[in-house]
């Protein structure tokens, strides 16, 4: 994936779960639906069909697979803390799921809030403590709220 592929499952996940796909910028669809844009194949048909009919279902599932991918986390944690927080609230992630999903692959830009998310979480799954992980986890994710 290039930057601008990231650049689309971002807004896609930052409008997405708030919004709704005609409030993305404009340019990053056409150049999508041209193809200039790609997405992950696993992805690409419940991506088409969130843009074109807005089905939140195949957003759910989209995002599911972007999250349990690590997808943006290595490059927008932001991002992927908030989608991971989303999809918890919604049901489409189980809570055991939590410390592997939150145990980012970078630390780079995270405001406080996430960066100890990040690491409790890491640590928990480190020191094989997860449910007191979990218990210290799951409040802070569902106050967390970044500016992306």
């Amino acid at each position: 994936m290039d930057s601008d592929s990231y650049a689309l499952l971002a807004r896609i996940v930052e409008t997405g779960p708030l919004g709704s796909a005609g409030e993305l910028a404009p340019g990053l669809l056409d150049r999508y639906w041209s193809g200039e844009i790609s997405l992950p194949l696993a992805i690409d048909a419940d991506i088409a069909s969130y843009l074109s009919q807005n089905d939140l279902g195949a957003l759910a599932r989209a995002s599911t697979w972007i999250a349990r991918n690590h997808v943006l986390s290595g490059q927008m944690p932001k991002h992927h803390l908030s989608l991971v927080r989303w999809l918890f609230e919604n049901g489409d992630v189980d809570r055991l799921d939590l410390l592997g999903l939150l145990a980012l692959l970078s630390l780079g830009p995270l405001d406080q809030a996430g960066l100890e998310i990040a690491l409790l979480s890491r640590e928990a799954l480190d020191e094989g403590r997860l449910e007191e992980g979990l218990n210290l986890i799951e409040p802070m994710l569902l106050a967390y709220s970044p500016s992306l």
